[in-house]
């Protein structure tokens, strides 16, 4: 139990530099920057929905109008 965190930092580091190399290679394919960005967001928002969604299930407030309204704003201004 003590090399708990040390393991999960060690399996963290490993699948980040896979990562890494799979951008590499893309890249040096001939995909465009902006492509694999938008992969990126896409797989990673299609990560943490559900999980936001389960965690937050009984805390989320009610969607008003202020509420998309501000939501709106802040997508608009970044």
């Amino acid at each position: 139990m003590a090399f708990t965190p040390i393991l999960l930092m060690i399996l963290v580091q490993f699948t980040l530099a896979i990562v890494n190399i799979g951008y590499k290679l893309a890249l040096n394919d001939g995909m465009p920057p902006s492509i694999l960005v938008a992969y990126r967001f896409m797989f990673g928002a299609a990560f943490i929905v559900p999980v936001a969604l389960f965690v937050e299930r009984n805390d989320r407030p009610m969607l008003t109008r202020k509420t998309v309204l501000y939501t709106f704003l802040c997508g608009l201004t970044g």
